[in-house]
């Protein structure tokens, strides 16, 4: 039987803990990854740093994080909420495209 684990990671992160169930991905989410290899990072560091979302639970930045957590058996994940307006989210993908970078969850492994 599998033991559902609620979080692991960062304590000061702790107080920005939601239910991974709160959070959808975002539909214009133009990444695409290893979340074996994100779910690695999470069991040997814990989440390292936040998940971005927007107030209603959409993701703008972690989306393999979230995957990798669920796949864990993580409960909840910690969060950041951002006010970005949805031109401003479309604006940031195309940037982090365009200079080779990505939201949180495009970065090596061991820095998750």
């Amino acid at each position: 039987m599998t033991v559902k684990r609620v979080w692991e990671g960062n304590e000061t992160l702790r107080r920005t803990l939601v239910p991974a169930g709160d959070l959808r991905p975002h539909p214009r989410n133009p990444r695409r990854g290893n979340v074996d290899a994100v779910a690695g990072s999470l069991e040997r560091f814990g989440q390292q740093r936040p998940i971005l979302a927007l107030p209603d639970g959409t993701i703008v930045a972690g989306h393999h994080v979230v995957q990798a957590a669920a796949a864990l058996g993580w409960t909840h994940v910690a969060v950041v909420r951002s006010d970005l307006t949805d031109a401003e989210v479309d604006a940031l993908y195309r940037y982090l495209h365009s200079i080779g970078s990505a939201p949180a969850d495009a970065t090596p492994a061991a820095a998750h």
